[in-house]
């Protein structure tokens, strides 16, 4: 109540107006979400914790996956298995029906506190969070991959020429190394600039190839007058670039091999009309297959046998089998359901949306820095608007005026959604034309 006294009327007035706002609005969703779960006369339950910040209560989310509704969300300091279950619990007594069935992502205490909760109850396991794991080798790699892309690129004397050159808003004279380089060089920073989704996109491997590409366009200008200047920059650049390609060639090979196998996972799941005996039969002879390739190199290839290990840039290629087969029998008890009990699906990936607006929301009103503050004062309002499917412009501008009011100082100027734009790394089927500037630059047209 103090801090009130440091507002303004009309601070206050807005104030009061909004925490009506909010009681009103939280009493019409639960009715809202009461009548529309009882309509379904079961709930088929999604859960998650979205941490904030490390060693800081994490905003625990309990979702209906059949109305797409936030029944509760709750921050807990710690979430041991007996404090979900007794939010399961009372889930249920606030709702009136029963929860037949749950997906998460499988974390120790969720999995403990659905089998405590009701025993034999369908756990489905998320299908993004199994692949992501199942793809760890291959993100190691691929990340290391571009890592090592990156810097050599960064390191060529080209770029590095170019970069003083243009520093601190400098403009080198026409026809310089510098100025000819230019479009060359944004390409190339283009190019390294790749993003991936640890499942069908990794940007290593995509820096490779656009790497790969530049450097057969750039060789369409070559060979050129052998006393010129840019001529021979561009053919110690085409070296350099293609000694870096050379070089890359090991975890290339590794990541396209591991890929072949984890794309044939992939299809396998994405049967989603099929019956789970089908599936399960499928991914069984796929787990075979590996143990076959183990088997014939001496190695352990019984799943109960192989302890976990962390994956890394130089894990070798059977170690990487081994870790699948491991995960593939970690999974198997919660991975079929929803070939069965098609209301389940395949994926929490809408409770991540949920959080991932969440994250985003903070940042737009509040800032980078301070989005923990938000989750955690205002998370559950928000999630339960976001539920109700209310305009998104509504829920913006009272958010808005509403942590004007409940944080100090002020949101300061507003960021459409915290958002930032990222440049297109996508060089092969993207022409912006830049190859074809450099070329009439290198030529003296221009």
């Amino acid at each position: 109540m103090e801090d009130d006294w440091n507002l303004s009327v009309s601070e206050r007035t807005i104030k009061s107006i909004c925490e009506h706002f909010a009681r009103a609005s939280m009493e019409r969703i639960d009715l809202e979400v009461l009548e529309a779960v009882k309509a379904n006369g079961k709930i088929i339950l999604s859960l998650d914790g979205a941490q904030p910040e490390k060693g800081k209560p994490a905003l625990w989310i309990f979702m209906d996956l059949l109305t797409g509704h936030v029944l509760h969300a709750e921050l807990l300091d710690k979430a041991p298995w007996e404090a979900l279950v007794q939010v399961m619990q009372r889930i249920e007594e606030k709702y009136g029906v029963k929860i037949e069935a749950v997906m998460s992502d499988k974390q120790g205490n969720i999995v403990k506190a659905v089998s405590s909760f009701r025993p034999g109850i369908p756990h489905a396991y998320c299908h993004y969070h199994f692949l992501s794991h199942v793809a760890g080798p291959i993100s190691a790699k691929d990340s290391r991959l571009q890592v090592e892309l990156r810097s050599g690129v960064r390191n060529l004397s080209v770029v590095k020429t170019v970069e003083k050159a243009f520093a601190g808003g400098r403009k080198p004279p026409a026809g310089s190394v510098a100025s000819v380089f230019l479009p060359l060089v944004m390409e190339l920073k283009r190019a390294i600039s790749c993003r991936g989704d640890r499942i069908s996109t990794f940007p290593g491997l995509e820096t490779f190839k656009n790497l790969q590409y530049l450097s057969g366009r750039v060789k369409e200008f070559l060979p050129g007058p052998s006393s010129g200047i840019h001529y021979r920059t561009l053919e110690r650049l085409v070296s350099r670039l293609d000694s870096l390609l050379r070089s890359s060639g090991g975890l290339v090979s590794d990541i396209e091999s591991l890929r072949k196998d984890f794309n044939e996972l992939r299809g396998i799941l994405a049967r989603r009309d099929d019956n789970p005996r089908r599936v399960r039969e499928l991914v069984d002879g796929w787990c075979n297959k590996l143990k076959k390739r183990l088997q014939r190199q001496g190695l352990e290839h019984r799943p109960s046998k192989i302890k976990w290990r962390r994956a890394t840039h130089d894990m070798s290629l059977p170690e990487a089998w081994q870790q699948w087969i491991r995960l593939v029998r970690s999974y198997s008890n919660g991975l079929y359901h929803g070939y069965k009990f098609k209301e389940l699906g395949f994926t929490n990936n809408e409770m991540e949306h949920r959080i991932g607006r969440l994250k985003a929301r903070g940042r737009g009103l509040l800032g980078k820095k301070n989005v923990n503050s938000f989750i955690m004062s205002r998370g559950e309002f928000f999630l339960r608007l976001d539920s109700i499917e209310m305009d998104e412009n509504y829920i913006q501008e009272v958010l808005l005026m509403e942590q004007r009011c409940f944080s100090s100082g002020g949101t300061g100027t507003w960021r459409l959604g915290g958002l930032e734009a990222f440049p297109d790394w996508q060089v092969r089927e993207h022409d912006g034309g830049a190859i074809d500037i450099f070329g009439s630059l290198l030529s003296g047209r221009r």
